[in-house]
């Protein structure tokens, strides 16, 4: 989807908006009566993608955690939820939940490992940067 918006005062100038995506681009152009300036080179502005934060990770039975976080944007189509294990060496995505989405429950842990979670937003053109990580340690009982 994109859109083109025109905003002018006669005698004075027009700056055209363009959104395609996750960008704005700009132009300017100046003019009077009787004469019209080309338009400016187009600028570039990225919409930001805000990461989730302050996650969260809270052990509720011998094998379950439950995440909690905070949605900062409002144009992710979902979240994906990424673990590491003591014994892994890469992060894996283990689900993927719906847009405003602000908790999960991960009944798949093995309680003789610690694993460290984060997690990104995503839409159909770019992902946001990592959220902060938490780290849930089990000790033997």
């Amino acid at each position: 989807m994109s859109f083109s918006q025109r905003l002018s005062c006669r005698n004075e100038g027009e700056i055209t908006i363009f959104k395609t995506n996750l960008q704005y681009k700009f132009r300017v152009r100046w003019f009077s009566d009787y004469n019209a300036s080309l338009y400016s080179p187009t600028r570039i502005m990225m919409i930001p993608f805000l990461a989730p934060s302050n996650l969260t990770v809270d052990q509720l039975q011998s094998n379950s955690v439950e995440l909690k976080w905070n949605d900062n944007s409002t144009i992710e189509t979902g979240f994906s939820i990424q673990r590491i294990s003591n014994t892994e060496s890469e992060y894996t995505e283990i689900q993927k939940v719906a847009a405003n989405s602000t908790s999960y429950q991960d009944n798949t842990v093995d309680t003789t490992k610690s694993y460290t979670y984060r997690i990104t937003a995503f839409n159909n053109y770019n992902t946001s940067p990592f959220s902060n990580m938490a780290r849930v340690s089990y000790t033997p009982a």
